[in-house]
């Protein structure tokens, strides 16, 4: 288990080298007002990963292919998170409780399931090994952006 809570301060988590040695059952991370930056969280090697925003902002750096399979959770507030995809070849589903105060703004590839459900692409090649998201967002922002095709 890893757990860290900002408050106010600009924290920046960063798995730069080799990925934990071990499968993490759970990444919990909390943002108050501060802001929150995890770069290569696929690195964590985690199961679980927990995101909660409440006025401030987080970027949640997906974009390295995931090591394991991991079902994330996010909630904003009145904040923003912004997530960095993997790579297209990964498959990706995306489950969106949100309001009318709120806004959640997808890749142009991810097309709707089902009510309230998105998937990209490659989540209808294969749903195996699936990064998963189920997201809540109040009144603030939640972004997906794709990796960029340089």
């Amino acid at each position: 288990l890893f757990r860290s809570n900002t408050g106010n301060a600009d924290v920046e988590i960063s798995y730069r080298e080799s990925p934990n040695k071990m499968v993490m059952d759970t990444f919990h991370v909390n943002v108050d007002m501060g802001s929150l930056v995890v770069r290569n969280l696929s690195r964590a090697r985690s199961r679980n990963i927990h995101a909660e925003v409440g006025f401030g902002n987080a970027l949640l750096d997906f974009s390295e292919r995931p090591q394991v399979e991991s079902y994330v959770h996010g909630f904003v507030g009145a904040g923003e998170l912004l997530i960095l995809l993997p790579e297209a070849t990964v498959p990706v589903i995306v489950r969106v409780n949100d309001s009318w105060f709120s806004s959640v703004l997808f890749p142009d590839d991810f097309r709707q399931v089902d009510e309230n459900l998105f998937a990209n692409p490659a989540y209808f090649n294969s749903k195996a090994h699936a990064l998963q998201f189920d997201l809540d967002c109040a009144m603030g922002r939640i972004i997906l952006q794709g990796k960029s095709k340089n």
